[in-house]
């Protein structure tokens, strides 16, 4: 982001909307051309034998029957910078009537090009390696991935993921067309899918960014997924796509033309997913020494079993239990989880008493759930003698969605992580919520890691739920480091506004008298934070910050240019600037790199005696220079209103990386030393993506 001169007067205010999805090409062969002849087309080159490639209306053909061949294409590198970036390979595909049955021989990868020629026909064999690829003593291998499917292998058929990287191994210059010089992760389950004669199948390869160490990975074919996590990536830059069948696979021929020759694709597209940016629904550090929220960013905290389970001091936000078991929580407005790469998380730190139980499995556990718009910002009392209907009772009421994940207490090398779903579809609600395993249906322990608690120690855990299809949803957990995921293909809600936290008796502490320091652990900070993707349209982007360059700040906020309503942002022309100028600037983040359409309204007057020339200005990230607009003679003492809308390669006002967007207008009287004063009322933009 470009600095601003000058005194700047920022305030945070409301999300503008979440980032949507870049398509870099999405290409249908409409053509009938290899060549890239469409906006979204992109050129397709052979990536082993000039013979392996065809086209016509509506298809691209790999030609391989009897011999193992590959195509390719690059596009623009894209680079997973931020958590969250995905970068998703999409392709639709028809078998022809022969197909053979062998083990990894249908492959797809993604790879860093490295800046090498790759977008031309490539030569590479056995006998021939190319060492753009790579190739061991000449050049490095192109980092990146391959998954490899198994043809027609039975029950046994599974997606496998081989990572390309010349640190560790040894690069063969062939690429696609060898698992030589990859190293496999662990192949996926068994999954046993089929690949029918003349039927068309659609697949993906994705890679994401989860954290600063880890890219995820991602395949499915025909409706079979699987993942798996790198974390000792070579690369996170990706700019060509390949494929390649090996011989006898798909078809009986390997002449151009023949019917029976290889799979034709009808689609492939490359799109890049930004990750969302990150909206704070709570952040909680009991400044204020209240359980009631008194910030800006608290939230209020509720006891769920006992009225004696909480605390608070300053800093801290203390859960009583000692030798009884309770629970504390707190409600938040509902955060729906709708498009895909929607995601929530939670985290916390907090610090262990002088006690610490041993042996306990399953002792300490955290969870979130959808309210269903029942009260529960309230004390709640809920006990196996006197259980409570508004968390789901059996015969009563359905138990509260949502996933709890449980926590072994200093149980040994077998200490895992453990995640539940609480859902009256499947399971019968007890009344108690987390105070109990009962009512939960459990979705797996993640393995034996061994952590343990001591006594006065200081931990941070998180929870999170992503929608990572539109049938699934990944929960995940971690404490310490130690992390363990599962997925959900059965949910009953992706609404959450519930988040709690339960310890058993006897495992935090030895007394539960309040204000002892040995009654249970005590929080320094708990959060809640958003991701959620934008799903398009039109989006209504108020500015985050602005500055008076030119003149001297009078009145009115930030708040002020949001709306028409005749509150202003005013500035006066600075009486020791011998040009009678008053120009403000405005900054906001655009939901989007690649905006579809752009207005740009301020709504603005000056008071002044005569004529004031009014200038409306972008910033332009191309030419790193102001781009004008719009001009005219600005209204004196009633407000005007304009709207304008840039036409063109709309990218050139977002700047990359950042997707900041500014505006500034300047107000300039021909009269030298004519005071006058500019009130803004709104300067708004309206973007498409």
């Amino acid at each position: 982001v470009r600095a601003l001169a000058c005194a700047v007067f920022l305030v945070a205010i409301g999300s503008v909307g979440s980032l949507r999805a870049q398509t870099i090409f999405d290409d249908s062969f409409a053509d009938g051309d290899r060549a890239a002849t469409g906006a979204m087309d992109t050129n397709w080159w052979t990536s082993s034998s000039s013979a392996g490639i065809e086209a016509s209306v509506g298809s691209l053909g790999l030609v391989t029957g009897t011999s193992g061949r590959g195509i390719h294409t690059v596009f623009p590198t894209q680079t997973l910078v931020n958590v969250g970036d995905k970068l998703t390979a999409t392709y639709t595909f028809t078998t022809p009537a022969t197909i053979g049955m062998s083990s990894s021989s249908f492959r797809v990868g993604i790879f860093d090009t490295l800046g090498r020629a790759l977008d031309e026909d490539i030569t590479a064999s056995s006998s021939m390696p190319n060492a753009v690829y790579g190739l061991a003593g000449t050049a490095d291998g192109l980092p990146g991935y391959m998954m490899d499917m198994d043809v027609n292998t039975g029950s046994a058929a599974d997606l496998n993921f081989r990572e390309h990287d010349a640190t560790n191994l040894t690069p063969s210059g062939r690429l696609l067309a060898t698992s030589t010089g990859f190293t496999s992760f662990t192949s996926g389950p068994d999954m046993g899918y089929m690949f029918a004669p003349s039927t068309s199948y659609t697949g993906s390869i994705s890679v994401k960014l989860v954290s600063p160490t880890e890219i995820e990975l991602t395949g499915m074919i025909d409706g079979q997924t699987y993942r798996i996590t790198d974390d000792s990536f070579a690369s996170a830059s990706f700019g060509f796509l390949g494929f390649h069948a090996n011989s006898n696979v798909f078809g009986s021929s390997g002449a151009a033309g023949d019917p029976d020759n290889g799979i034709d694709f009808t689609n492939i597209s490359v799109v890049f997913t930004p990750a969302p940016p990150v909206q704070t629904v709570f952040d909680d550090s009991f400044a204020d020494g209240d359980r009631a929220a008194t910030g800006a960013t608290d939230t209020d905290w509720w006891t769920s079993s006992s009225s004696a389970g909480i605390e608070a001091s300053t800093g801290s936000l203390g859960l009583v239990t000692g030798s009884s078991g309770r629970g504390i929580h707190t409600v938040f407005p509902t955060q729906t989880l709708t498009e895909v790469g929607d995601k929530i998380v939670a985290s916390y730190t907090f610090t262990t008493p002088a006690t610490v139980g041993t042996n306990l499995s399953s002792a300490f556990r955290v969870g979130m759930f959808d309210t269903l718009g029942r009260s529960l910002d309230e004390d709640i009392s809920a006990s196996s003698s006197s259980p409570n209907a508004v968390y789901g009772l059996a015969g009563q009421a359905d138990g509260l969605p949502g996933y709890m994940m449980d926590m072994d207490v200093n149980t040994g090398a077998s200490a895992d992580l453990n995640f539940r779903e609480h859902d009256a579809s499947d399971a019968t609600p007890t009344g108690r919520l987390m105070a109990t395993t009962s009512g939960f249906s459990s979705l797996g322990s993640g393995p034996d890691v061994g952590y343990s608690f001591a006594p006065n120690t200081v931990y941070e855990g998180t929870f999170s739920i992503e929608l990572i299809s539109a049938t699934e949803l990944a929960i995940s957990g971690s404490l310490n480091g130690d992390s363990f995921s599962v997925i959900d293909d059965t949910f009953a809600s992706a609404s959450f506004g519930f988040f709690g936290f339960h310890a058993n008796g006897s495992t935090f502490g030895s007394s539960n008298a309040a204000g002892d320091p040995d009654n249970g652990i005590d929080f320094s900070n708990i959060a809640v934070e958003v991701q959620l993707i934008q799903s398009g349209g039109i989006v209504t982007v108020n500015p985050s910050s602005f500055n008076v360059l030119h003149g001297t700040y009078a009145s009115g906020g930030l708040s002020d240019l949001t709306a028409s309503d005749n509150s202003d942002l005013s500035a006066r022309r600075n009486s020791s600037d011998i040009q009678s100028r008053v120009t403000i600037e405005v900054e906001a983040t655009s939901p989007t790199a690649f905006p579809t359409s752009m207005d740009f309204t301020l709504e603005s007057s000056v008071f002044a005696r005569s004529t004031v020339n009014q200038n409306l200005e972008l910033f332009n990230y191309d030419t790193s220079s102001w781009e004008l607009v719009d001009t005219r003679a600005a209204m004196r003492l009633i407000d005007s209103t304009v709207t304008v809308t840039p036409t063109g390669d709309l990218s050139r006002f977002v700047e990359p990386g950042t997707l900041a967007i500014e505006a500034r207008v300047r107000y300039v009287s021909p009269a030298q030393r004519q005071s006058f004063s500019g009130n803004v009322d709104q300067m708004v933009w309206e973007i498409g993506n």
